[in-house]
């Protein structure tokens, strides 16, 4: 190989190498977006899960399904503290927003989903998360410090 080659290898090598690096960190930010969303859409449907199992029993026995807002609120806030904390580490769970919403709707009293709009004919959850990430190339590209991820799930009890 004559010398003009190396030297046009190495220059070509020394321009080309932020591209790569610029390149590298996009990719990182990406599959933590990604990842990030997928937990936050699981974490939203385990809470919302749990949230709507906290049914009023004396209800219940009355052939009313109702749920107690206070508990399924509780409960669903801390499963989904948890399961983001699990999947993503302590310091997601800690600046992990929740917000957790619940209809005693029913056939006779249907209620209308503050966010959606959807008309509910049963005892719902709602569950909202968003979690603010720092991204490593993202912030130095557009400006922005944090990139917010959203993920929202609702759980509704259903006669059989």
């Amino acid at each position: 190989m004559s010398s003009h080659r190396r030297g046009a290898v190495a220059a070509m090598v020394i321009l080309l190498l932020p591209a790569f690096t610029a390149l590298l960190a996009l990719v990182a930010d990406l599959g933590l977006v990604l990842h990030a969303r997928a937990a936050l859409r699981a974490s939203a449907d385990l809470a919302a899960l749990a949230g709507v199992q906290e049914l009023d029993l004396e209800a219940l026995a009355q052939g009313e399904p109702r749920l107690l807002p206070d508990v399924a609120m509780t409960v669903a806030n801390t499963y989904a503290r948890a399961n983001i904390s699990k999947q993503l580490g302590n310091a997601a769970g800690q600046v992990l927003q929740v917000k957790v919403d619940v209809y005693n709707a029913s056939a006779r009293e249907p209620l209308v989903h503050d966010r959606t709009g959807r008309l509910l004919e049963a005892p719902t959850v709602c569950v909202r998360l968003t979690l603010p990430l720092r991204l490593v190339l993202a912030t130095r590209i557009m400006g922005r410090s944090e990139y917010r991820v959203e993920a929202h799930a609702d759980a509704a009890v259903v006669r059989r």
